[in-house]
């Protein structure tokens, strides 16, 4: 269904195209009618992992943690390669506290694409949390060059790295 990783072009199936619609809901904060769409391509194609990716995302942005980790599951299954499952599954397994699968997954998703800057922070948030301020810091200390939110929030950390070593 598509290329993985939620990019697609040229002529579209019935799957592709109600993800396309499902995206624009989901943008626009109107979740029922983007579980609809993501709903109907899976009965398109049940074996879409950008569904399945889809649908999680959808659940966590509702606050439905416990319903998201099946669904990403699902889509990692149908498509271990792509590094943006692994990071949602990462991010899932953070917001529930369960650090060291998060950290697994972050670690993971860094494996199959460095590129990925919020793998990078929430690997360094866990670190910070478990107390290893210089890795976490070594971390997040490139990502300062970044634009927009990611360089803010990289900044936070280290000076929260800073502050907690006194150094």
């Amino acid at each position: 269904c598509g290329e993985h990783g939620v990019k697609w072009g040229g002529e579209m199936s019935d799957c592709v195209v109600m993800l396309k619609a499902g995206i624009s809901f989901h943008e626009r904060g109107n979740l029922e009618q983007a579980n609809a769409c993501y709903q109907s391509a899976l009965e398109a194609n049940p074996d879409c992992a950008d569904a399945w990716y889809l649908c999680g995302r959808l659940a966590m942005d509702a606050g439905l943690l416990e319903d998201a980790e099946p669904l990403l599951l699902r889509a990692i299954e149908l498509a271990p390669t792509v590094a943006n499952y692994v990071l949602a599954l990462g991010t899932l397994r953070a917001r529930l506290g369960q650090s060291e699968a998060a950290k697994e997954c972050y670690e993971k998703t860094l494996g199959l694409d460095s590129s990925l800057h919020q793998a990078y922070l929430g690997l360094a948030r866990l670190k910070f949390a478990d107390g290893l301020y210089d890795e976490a810091s070594a971390l997040a200390r490139p990502l300062r060059s970044l634009p927009g939110a990611e360089r803010d929030q990289a900044e936070a950390l280290v000076g929260e790295c800073v502050f907690a070593t006194g150094s």
